[in-house]
């Protein structure tokens, strides 16, 4: 019981906490690709694939697109039925900024601003619902970790719903809307 008790008294920290997490994953993702001289590499790569066309943008599989939408939001579900939930879901918050920021800058790496736009054209969308999501769901996990689920009008089963519908119109825009992005940003690196 002290142990619940110690945890809950971080209730208003435990966003800006999550926050931090996520900033110093992203830090870690930025820095690590200058000590990397492979961006000539993943330049000439994408260069290859922009000349090959774009007619196979749309080829991404449901399933595919599902895993890179859903991973970080069932991992924190997971997490959540874990006794070390309140070590892991922060952990988790650094490795998602850590990719987020690893991507971008390794894009931008290899094209400059190009690179940038490449970024916000690939992941804008996707960055944008599953870090949402992943924040929801993680703040309402950590609440019940805390034992503060008893509350009248406890919001779990309109939280999941919520990501769930917001992930599903991600999903669909990724399959629809992201290739028409996707395309004459590859133009330009052609």
């Amino acid at each position: 019981s002290g142990y619940r008790t110690r945890f809950s008294d971080l209730r208003g920290l435990r966003l800006p906490l999550l926050c931090v997490f996520f900033v110093f994953g992203a830090i870690f993702g930025h820095v690590l690709p200058q000590f990397f001289g492979e961006a000539g590499e993943l330049a000439s790569h994408l260069q290859n694939f922009a000349a090959a066309g774009t007619d196979d943008l749309a080829s991404a599989s449901l399933l595919s697109v599902a895993a890179l939408y859903l991973r970080f939001p069932l991992l924190v579900l997971l997490l959540g039925y874990c006794s070390f939930s309140a070590v892991a879901i922060p952990l988790l918050f650094v490795l998602q900024g850590f990719t987020f920021s690893f991507s971008i800058a390794s894009l931008a790496a290899a094209f400059g601003r190009e690179g940038v736009v490449l970024a916000l054209a690939v992941f804008g969308i996707r960055s944008i619902l599953t870090i949402v999501c992943t924040l929801l769901l993680a703040l309402f996990i950590l609440e019940r970790t805390a034992g503060n689920n008893d509350r009248k009008g406890n919001p779990s089963g309109k939280i999941i719903a919520l990501c769930c519908v917001l992930l599903a119109i991600g999903i669909i825009l990724e399959l629809t809307i992201v290739p028409r992005l996707f395309a004459p940003v590859l133009e330009m690196l052609k």
